[in-house]
């Protein structure tokens, strides 16, 4: 090799060596470590049941479930109109994009909380907004709906409010007979049943 070229390939070589050494910069859009901590552990993040079933009921075209299980899983059972993207595809670029949309609330489920969790982590992460983690998920969609036992006589009104309202979701998804329960003060829910569909089971 001619001398001449040996210090300019020497010089490569060492710059090559040292981009190799550096830390791998962090995406621009990336929300710092410290933010997304203070995020992770808010409860502002959780919709409960009865909520999603509210805003399922009224039809609320401003909320999108997205059932971040498995495609098999979510063949088997999902909630009425909710997207399937699962965990593993959750930060593609076209979900990244569809999930950015303003103007929409995207409320994550699971069977149980840690996959819609992480989902939620993994999307937080990069700065996307309006999204929520449905408290418990399938696990607690069932129990608060299919499973709720009729209050006692000396409950409060709010508790057998809720225990009708929660009836009146699980004869609408249904089309089942609901229990009753004493009528406290107040309108009665009137909701139209649907057909049924069958439970899901285990899982996250």
């Amino acid at each position: 090799m001619n001398k001449k070229y040996i210090i300019p390939v020497v010089l490569l070589v060492g710059l090559a060596f040292i981009l190799v050494l550096l830390p791998k910069k962090k995406p621009y859009n990336e929300l710092p470590a410290k933010d997304l901590l203070k995020q992770v552990t808010s409860s502002s993040k959780f919709i409960s049941p009865e909520f999603v079933a509210d805003r399922l009921i009224k039809k609320d075209p401003s909320m999108i479930l997205v059932d971040v299980r498995s495609e098999d899983l979510f063949r088997e059972y999902s909630l009425p109109g909710a997207l399937n993207i699962p965990l593993q595809e959750i930060v593609k670029p076209a979900q990244m994009e569809l999930l950015s949309q303003e103007g929409i609330d995207y409320i994550f489920y699971s069977t149980g909380d840690v996959l819609a969790d992480q989902a939620w982590i993994l999307c937080k992460r990069q700065r996307i907004d309006h999204i929520y983690v449905m408290k418990g998920g399938l696990n607690e969609w069932f129990s608060s709906f299919f499973m709720s036992l009729p209050p006692a006589e000396t409950a409060s009104n709010e508790e057998i409010e809720l225990y009708q309202f929660r009836s009146a979701v699980r004869q609408y998804f249904t089309g089942g007979e609901t229990q009753t329960a004493r009528k406290p003060a107040g309108e009665a829910i009137s909701i139209t049943p649907k057909k049924k569909k069958s439970a899901a089971e285990g899982g996250c």
